[in-house]
């Protein structure tokens, strides 16, 4: 299961609304296809199930952004956007979190204009279940007008925020090792992402599930999952493999790092996007990126590389 794909199942009307803002970044939703593989194991037995959501609006600038030092969301394409993006993910356990908010000048520009707007504001909604409901709003920022006054190259600022959730899931990160920044890991690294294409190539199912097994028992619990939806979250991997989509190489890249040195993903240099991704119906108007989102960690003792 992939993060693009978990949108869709769990909020559907919010990120569609940010799918629809481009056709080649939407998802491939059609294909329902067999698999042999165990769903996620966890169903949580809270009590309460806090939802934390960002409304992002923005127009004439693009924008990245990160909560607890890791990877949420970015946007590098030009014109509007409007999304309420998902935060639990990135919320490992209560208390102080932080967002840095990272924000270009729009496509084709190399300052900010009088065109350049951003507003966020960090939602609670009291459960999961109820999205359309009352929230509590936890933080609110917009760009200042001096950066579009001065016409800056480039704002970056870092917001605090304050969340309750009912899990912990921060031993994952306690527990990990600070990849070395050598010629091996770095190699290492460039192979687990080439497994990984892989058995997109292969139509591999199982085995992708297998390898994100303990990431979408997170997934699943942070989200509070029902049974049937943790059912929903091992199957939709196989509608995301499309056997006619061209898997494409892993290449033109660049290697960040997260969590104080991790974490690591590798980014297209193009738009920050998931290195692994397929293209179906390349060169047609109906063209879709077919995105598979994987970071890796490595736990303290491990040899290996296992999915974050």
């Amino acid at each position: 299961m992939f993060i693009k794909r978990f949108f869709m199942i769990l909020y559907g009307s919010f990120f569609l609304l940010n799918s629809a803002c481009t056709q080649e970044n939407k998802t491939n939703i059609k294909k329902e296809q067999k698999m042999t593989n165990e769903a996620p194991s966890k169903v949580n037995s809270y009590s309460v199930h806090p939802y934390y959501a960002v409304q992002i609006n923005k127009g004439g600038c693009t924008f990245e952004t990160l909560v607890n030092d890791l990877h949420h969301y970015s946007y590098m394409k030009k014109g509007g956007f409007s999304s309420l993006v998902p935060l639990n993910l990135n919320i490992l356990k209560s208390g102080k979190q932080t967002m840095k908010l990272k924000v270009f000048p729009d496509q084709g520009k190399t300052r900010f204009d009088d065109e350049s707007y951003m507003d966020i504001e960090i939602r609670c909604f009291k459960d999961v279940a109820d999205q359309t409901g009352d929230f509590t709003s936890v933080l609110k920022f917009s760009l200042p007008k001096e950066v579009k006054e001065k016409g800056l190259p480039y704002f970056e600022i870092e917001l605090p925020f304050v969340a309750s959730v009912p899990y912990d899931h921060s031993e994952r990160l306690v527990n990990a090792e600070v990849l070395k920044k050598d010629k091996a890991t770095e190699d290492k690294i460039i192979a687990k992402y080439n497994e990984v294409r892989k058995l997109i190539e292969k139509l591999d199912a199982g085995a992708l599930n297998k390898l994100t097994a303990d990431r979408d028992n997170i997934l699943a619990d942070v989200f509070y999952y029902t049974p049937d939806q943790v059912k929903e979250l091992a199957a939709s991997t196989a509608g995301d493999l499309e056997p006619d989509a061209k898997v494409q190489p892993v290449a033109d890249y660049q290697i960040v790092y997260y969590a104080g040195g991790k974490v690591v993903s590798l980014e297209r240099r193009s738009d920050k996007g998931p290195i692994l991704h397929s293209i179906l119906n390349a060169g047609k108007p109906n063209k879709e990126i077919i995105s598979f989102d994987m970071m890796f960690y490595q736990p303290k003792g491990a040899a290996d590389l296992k999915a974050f």
